[in-house]
């Protein structure tokens, strides 16, 4: 199948999903005697989900494209510490460790890294702005009513 071929998910689901991911595998390694591995891998997952610029980020810093790159490493790396008997992990947390690891690369391989469609007038509206304009246009609506 080719890379056109598949059906790609908006970016702020790939976001969505990092997040969810990153922080499950925080809490799961939490819960274990030797949190350390599954806790960083979690931190790592989280924080570059919200360094990327996309439309969830907490800071605008990474570009999609080299978030494009980093990705297969991360997931690289959370197969690696899943698979090699170097680090000091319970079966159950190796093999939770193991499915993130395929969840990511699953996530990646369906996400859309392309920029964000500007409009025709050439201005993009985020949804804090739709926000922002239709409460402004309700409180102007409310100061022009008619008053009795």
């Amino acid at each position: 199948m080719a890379a056109s071929d598949r059906a790609r998910r908006p970016f702020w689901v790939h976001q969505v999903a990092e997040y969810v991911i990153g922080i499950m595998l925080v809490t799961a390694g939490l819960q274990t005697p030797e949190p350390a591995a599954p806790s960083l891998l979690g931190a790592l997952i989280v924080a570059n989900a919200a360094t990327v610029k996309g439309p969830l980020s907490a800071f605008d810093v990474i570009p999609r494209r080299i978030h494009r790159l980093i990705d297969p490493v991360i997931f690289g790396l959370v197969l690696l510490t899943a698979a090699l008997p170097v680090f000091d992990i319970d079966g159950g947390n190796r093999s939770v460790i193991g499915a993130v690891g395929v969840v990511l690369a699953f996530v990646w391989w369906y996400s859309s890294y392309d920029p964000p469609v500007r409009s025709s007038a050439g201005e993009r509206l985020d949804a804090g702005q739709i926000a922002g304009r239709l409460a402004g246009r309700g409180v102007n609506a409310w100061r022009r009513r008619p008053r009795q």
